[in-house]
């Protein structure tokens, strides 16, 4: 696996400049490898909302919709909320 060179900018005396501060002070601390799980951790949270605010957009188009053959359905609520 290649690695590539990344620059960062955080506010000074911000939380996130705290952590690193405190992972660079660990000599034990690969704090290249910090960074990358925390972006990876927030990266998956983001997704999984992201996921979520689309199927809401989509049951709140349903919703919108009071007539025809996109009538949402008792069937639809169950698809959404049955789990």
């Amino acid at each position: 696996m290649g690695r590539e060179i990344v620059s960062i900018s955080v506010p000074i005396g911000s939380k996130e400049w705290h952590m690193i501060k405190q992972w660079q002070q660990d000599s034990n601390v690969n704090v290249s490898v910090m960074i990358c799980s925390a972006l990876h951790e927030n990266g998956e949270t983001v997704a999984h909302l992201e996921a979520l605010q689309r199927k809401l957009d989509s049951l709140r188009t349903k919703l919108m919709i009071r007539s025809g053959s996109n009538a949402f359905t008792k069937d639809d609520w169950d698809d959404y909320f049955g789990e």
